[in-house]
């Protein structure tokens, strides 16, 4: 992080200008609301002042970074038009931190003066009941460190680890991103967890002295997408668990197993339940998921939950936190985005250079139309990883990944599939996610995508995808 940002945050929150929060938000809402602006939309404006991260958007960055970018600018120039201070009308709309980094959770989870909550979190998302159930008081957090004499040579730490008086040895991971190596590495943690529980001298004790061993994933991305996308997996499968069974006796667990792992798509539960209230009618289970996924977005506790999330919510709550906490929160998100920024400005020099790459290997070739075979390969196939990793029922205006007018151009005067834009792309956009397996031939054949008509004069280089 830039010093100038590091200053910026700092400046924010060790101002000593007292003001009333909650007549100051009334004020803020009504601004909002007479400008048309959702919540959830402010937020992530008043997140981009506090970390300085819309004046980092270099020329290179995507068409919506820019846009957000000046959408922010404008944005504080309304509020001080209106005579609202961008910094206090933040503290009054960005009540709770994001309970899903690491700072946070570990601040909910890791933290011995609240057991209470962790309990509560295990014994639901782990389905813990009657005997099963951890009791108050009887558990202990300990050193998450897995270390390198086990195993393997990497080291590895668990985001919290405890162990309970009844001898379940359980780890929590919160992983933001989903990684090609993440899937594979956490039975790299089952394995260093089991080995650390066995002694020297204890090779005859296996079955004595292995725990009941967990381990918990809470994902913000799904994880069980590409090559380990699962068969008949869908948005309302957004839990899944996993132990060793054999497949000769319909799947019988092994005898003897301590094996257990729970992962919980944090994506698919946000979609699957989308507009939904989450109170006390449902289970405490989709209270929490519900916590993680939309507390951050919250002015207030939200009423009738479960006693212990609203303790979670407390202890997000930031006018609760000391100065270095708060600006350490806004330190993390800031650089988060950061390296969100490199990264798609390297996805998009290698999408452009293998565009490149196989534009002119096509024509080389002299196929049929290889400069729209590329195209069209490519938009379909962006289409597909977007659905298959998002989980959105729609395509949201700033993350389609084509240039409508492309495939206008190829369906020339066809009114079949609707007459407008809008109807045309809708039709050819829900083929695409109803057919995310199959290859980008079968998919702009039975479209009829692939031919002659389309004038490609006006075609120069991808930046195009996302211009209309």
């Amino acid at each position: 992080m830039s010093k100038k940002k590091e200053e910026l945050i700092v400046k924010t929150f060790i101002e000593d200008d007292v003001f009333d929060l909650k007549e100051y938000q009334e004020k803020v809402l009504g601004f909002l609301k007479a400008q048309k602006i959702s919540i959830q939309s402010a937020q992530e404006m008043f997140e981009a002042l506090l970390t300085e991260r819309s004046l980092e958007i270099k020329e290179k960055d995507s068409k919506d970074l820019k846009l957000f970018k000046q959408t922010t600018a404008n944005f504080q120039k309304e509020l001080e038009f209106n005579s609202i201070d961008w910094k206090k009308a933040a503290d009054s709309i960005l009540v709770f931190a994001d309970p899903t980094y690491d700072a946070t959770f570990k601040m909910l989870f890791a933290n011995n003066q609240h057991k209470d909550v962790l309990i509560s979190f295990l014994n639901n998302l782990l389905g813990f009941t009657g005997d099963s159930a951890i009791e108050s008081l009887a558990l202990d957090i300990i050193d998450p460190y897995l270390g390198t004499e086990y195993v393997s040579s990497i080291q590895s730490t668990i985001d919290v680890r405890c162990r309970t008086v009844s001898g379940k040895d359980i780890s929590i991971e919160m992983q933001r991103k989903n990684k090609d190596y993440f899937l594979p590495r956490t039975q790299d943690y089952m394995a260093k967890l089991l080995a650390t529980q066995i002694k020297e001298g204890e090779g005859e004790k296996y079955h004595v002295k292995l725990h009941d061993t967990y381990i918990l994933v809470l994902a913000k991305q799904n994880l069980f997408v590409g090559e380990y996308k699962l068969e008949g997996d869908s948005n309302a499968k957004y839990e899944k668990t996993f132990k060793p069974t054999c497949e000769e006796l319909e799947h019988q667990e092994m005898p003897g197993n301590k094996m257990h792992w729970k992962f919980y798509e944090l994506c698919k539960f946000k979609t699957f339940t989308k507009g939904k209230l989450i109170d006390n009618t449902y289970t405490v289970k989709d209270q929490w998921l519900d916590f993680l996924v939309n507390c951050s977005s919250n002015l207030s506790i939200p009423e009738n939950l479960d006693n212990k999330i609203k303790e979670g919510y407390k202890i997000m709550k930031m006018a609760n936190w000391n100065r270095d906490q708060v600006v350490s929160y806004y330190k993390l998100k800031a650089n988060e985005y950061d390296e969100q920024i490199t990264i798609e400005n390297t996805i998009k020099e290698t999408e452009q250079k293998a565009f490149q790459e196989g534009l002119e290997k096509g024509l080389k070739k002299g196929e049929l139309d290889g400069k729209l075979k590329i195209l069209l390969k490519q938009d379909i196939q962006k289409l597909q990883k977007h659905f298959k990793q998002k989980g959105e029922e729609e395509l949201d205006k700033h993350e389609t990944f084509l240039a409508k007018k492309r495939y206008l151009k190829q369906l020339d005067k066809e009114q079949k599939w609707g007459n407008t834009v809008e109807e045309k792309f809708e039709f050819i956009t829900k083929h695409i996610k109803t057919h995310l397996e199959d290859k980008y031939d079968k998919i702009s054949n039975d479209l009829g995508l692939v031919g002659n008509s389309m004038d490609l004069e006006n075609i120069s280089d991808c930046d195009e995808w996302s211009s209309i």
